[in-house]
């Protein structure tokens, strides 16, 4: 059991650990100056414990969670329990947009994996993806809702202007609006809108 902001989390073996590495606490701090009117409808890809959902969950919000891992799904759903958000947060098992079809969302959060290719066991799926950023970047714009916007969490491990192209050639504008310096990498969290035309 750990507590991450405040709230207790149970990490299982295989999940990615939220307080070991910081990709995570960088977007809980990005979460906590966002400005949404209760019931928004929030989208958590990748969940792993569950951390994100719960923390926006408890500002009012009505949280989807999914991860590809049934490992990281069942993790999320006790601590979903733990902390009493059942009424909240629902969680699905699948990989990216799938689970939710057609469903729109006021906000889509995003830990992703940083490095690409084939992951050859469940622990893996947090750091290894194929292709997983332009997915992400292909379908976000049929899930958002028309004044919606989704956090993203990169890094110097991926090809960040590779990314910023990807998401505006969907129509969408990457602005970074956190970031944090590890020996080795930086971290950041950008904020994608809509692109305005004309």
């Amino acid at each position: 059991m750990e507590r991450i902001r405040g709230i207790p989390i149970v990490v299982f073996p295989g999940v990615f650990h939220p307080k070991l590495f910081l990709s995570t606490t960088l977007l809980l701090d990005s979460l906590s100056q966002l400005k949404f009117g209760m019931n928004s409808s929030v989208l958590d890809l990748g969940t792993g414990t569950g951390v994100c959902a719960i923390f926006i969950a408890m500002k009012g919000m009505r949280v989807t969670a999914t991860d590809v891992s049934p490992i990281a799904v069942r993790c999320a759903k006790v601590n979903v329990m733990v902390n009493n958000l059942e009424d909240r947060i629902r969680v699905l098992e699948g990989d990216l947009f799938q689970p939710i079809e057609k469903q729109k969302f006021d906000l889509i959060i995003f830990n992703p994996p940083y490095y690409d290719g084939k992951p050859t066991y469940w622990a893996e799926y947090a750091w290894r993806g194929e292709n997983v950023l332009h997915r992400f970047a292909e379908g976000l714009g049929a899930h958002l809702t028309p004044k919606g916007r989704a956090l993203l969490s990169v890094s110097t491990e991926v090809d960040l202007l590779a990314v910023k192209k990807e998401l505006q050639e969907n129509g969408f504008e990457a602005r970074e609006i956190r970031k944090r310096r590890i020996p080795g990498e930086t971290i950041y969290v950008y904020e994608c809108t809509p692109l305005l035309i004309g």
